[in-house]
């Protein structure tokens, strides 16, 4: 991963950092983490209904969060 760039940097400088820092990103791992991360949240726990979206393939995957949901008994939809 390249050095951020400064406030005075072009967009385009700023846009091949962000592409390089999202290329080495482990998208697994962050995802496990988030998804830890919501089963504890307190909004979440008293939930029926939850809405998530399905990844593209370089985005945070929440399809765990569903099979996880429905044994915590709220439905994803």
């Amino acid at each position: 991963m390249s050095e951020q760039p400064g406030l005075a940097d072009s967009k385009d400088e700023w846009r091949r950092w962000a592409n390089a820092t999202r290329a080495s990103l482990e998208f697994s791992e962050i995802s496990a983490e988030i998804i830890a991360a919501l089963l504890e949240w307190r909004p979440l726990q008293g939930a029926r209904s939850v809405l998530f979206f399905l990844p593209m393939a370089d985005e945070i995957d929440l399809r765990p969060l569903q099979d996880a949901g429905l044994r915590a008994s709220f439905a994803l939809t």
